[in-house]
């Protein structure tokens, strides 16, 4: 290969590395604009009761709130003993939401959803992913922001 070969292929070498950098730096700032994006819109309170176009019959209350960067909130029910509290861990295109309860000194994960944000980002799509999860949460349900009480 004479030396004019060579600069082709270190050029073409060069051009590939930055095309492949240009689209890391693209999908990393994409990725956390998106989490960011869930983060500030997921923070509210979601409800599945009064869609009348379910058919689910356990219900469900999931207050959320920003606590020093955490995602952290309760879960409620009509049919629970409990409140259980819940952590969010954000990630690019769903959310896995950790329900827990204290017992005794010690914190017993209870079940794990996934979630998603669907709609014009006012619908929370829920789906139990853990397989020894209680049956009176819904395994898969579509969750409202619930409108705030004005008193």
């Amino acid at each position: 290969m004479d030396i004019q070969g060579k600069v082709t292929v270190v050029a073409s070498v060069v051009a590939i590395i930055g095309a492949m950098s240009g689209g890391a730096i693209f999908l990393i700032k994409a990725r956390s604009d998106a989490i960011r994006h869930t983060r500030e819109l997921i923070v509210r309170t979601w409800t599945n009761e009064g869609d009348v176009s379910s058919t689910e019959t356990h219900f469900i209350d999931l207050e959320l709130q920003n606590s020093d960067g955490d995602i952290i909130g309760s879960l409620r029910g009509p049919q629970f003993d409990a409140t259980f509290d819940v952590s969010v861990d954000v990630g690019w295109h769903s959310s896995t939401v950790s329900i827990v309860q204290l017992h005794s000194r010690s914190i017993a994960e209870i079940a794990r959803a996934k979630v998603v944000l669907t709609g014009n980002d006012n619908r929370l799509e829920w789906k139990i992913t853990s397989s020894n999860a209680p049956a009176y949460f819904p395994q898969s349900t579509t969750l409202w922001p619930l409108p705030a009480v004005t008193q």
